[in-house]
Formats: C-alpha cells, structure tokens, sequence
C-alpha cells in the first residue's frame, strides 16, 4: 500500500503488467472477469448482492452523486483466507464501462487499498488503464502505423473517453518501458493488432484507388 502522498505509477504498472503477462490470451480486448486471478476474486451485482444479503440499497449510494456506486469491493475473511467481492451496478453502465469500472476495483485490490483517497483513485484508474490499454503494445502499434483514439478504441474494451485519456497520457511519455513482461503482452495481442493495421492500411489504398480523399479527423 502507498503511503506516501504521491500516487505511485510505477508500481500501479508493473503489478498491473505482471497480471496481463499471467494470462493465457490471443485478443487485445481484454474481459476482466474472464481473467485468471491469483486471489480469490468473486464478481456480482450490487443488486444481487443487496438482495440475497437484505442488504438495504441505499447502503450502496455514492455520496457525491446520489446515484448507485457503479462498483465497489468487499473483502471477507473466511477460515483465514481473503475473499474479495466485487460488486457492480449493472443497470446503467455500457460493456465498455463496466469493464473499466471492474478494471479500476481490481487495482484497488492488487495495490493494496485499504481506503479510499484521492492518491489511491488516480492510482486504480491508472492499474486500470495499464491493465486494458497496456503502454507497451500502444507502442508497438506506433511502429506499424499511426495510433488515434479510434484504433485505441477499437482494439481494445474501453470508452471513447477512456481511450482519449490514454492516449494523452502516452504522448507526454519521454520513454517506454520494455520488460520480459511486456514483450510477452505484445505476442499475445500481435496478430489482433497486425490485422488491424494490415485492414486499415488495405482500407486507404483501395480509397486511394478510387480516388476517394482520406481525411485525419
């Protein structure tokens, strides 16, 4: 856990590498709750989880906004073991949101969270974001063709919004890390991300052909 008053990037990507690089996959779109996990990690609805517990649904409103929390988790002890329940507003998030909100509880639970703060809310969206938008493949998408918020968007399971963030993020880097781990994100995710670029590059010269302008937006 940090306990410094700086959120701690560093470790926020390399624990959320080491995950990634724990997976057997052939996407780069990632489902969070299909991922292999080395803690007990359990997923349900808020509102199932309200209903079995008689748990009072107001118990689960955010205080900022009045509204539903659209995920949060709870750790249970049992026989010693750790458990941790995430649970999730299924009522009024798109796929691509959900994903990211359980994205962001599993960082909470992989840096060691034991509170809510502002230092550990940057640094859970950031796990997030290393977890599904991994910085290292960005960069490799770099070297085969230009990276927009669209191709972030399309290749992997986030927001319009999620992409642009991440992708503002990777154009203030001076330097990109390179780690075993990385390297074997990339040769997971190699085949989607060359298809991609060999599609869109196919796109623009059969538009060339037709002599149909191609715009950047």
């Amino acid at each position: 856990m940090n306990k410094s008053n700086k959120p701690n990037f560093k470790l926020c990507e390399k624990l959320a590498t080491k995950l990634l690089a724990m997976q057997n996959i052939d996407s780069s779109k990632i489902d969070i709750m299909n991922l292999n996990y080395d803690k007990t990690i359990i997923f349900d609805t808020i509102q199932n989880y309200a209903k079995l517990t008689f748990t009072p649904i107001e118990k689960f409103i955010n205080p900022n906004t009045q509204l539903l929390s659209e995920g949060c988790c709870v750790p249970i002890k049992e026989n010693g073991n750790e458990i941790y329940l995430i649970l999730y507003n299924d009522k009024s998030q798109s796929d691509e949101h959900l994903n990211w909100t359980l994205a962001h509880e599993i960082g909470h639970i992989y840096m060691g969270h034991k509170y809510d703060s502002e230092i550990q809310e940057i640094e859970a969206h950031f796990f997030a974001a290393q977890l599904l938008m991994p910085e290292y493949v960005i960069y490799k998408m770099s070297t085969l063709g230009t990276v927009n918020v669209d191709d972030i968007y399309t290749m992997f399971n986030v927001s319009l919004q999620a992409a642009q963030k991440r992708l503002n993020t990777y154009r203030k880097k001076h330097y990109i890390n390179k780690t075993y781990n990385d390297e074997k994100i990339w040769q997971m995710m190699e085949r989607d991300i060359r298809n991609h670029y060999l599609y869109a590059n196919s796109s623009d010269e059969f538009r060339r052909f037709l002599n149909i302008p191609i715009i950047d937006i």
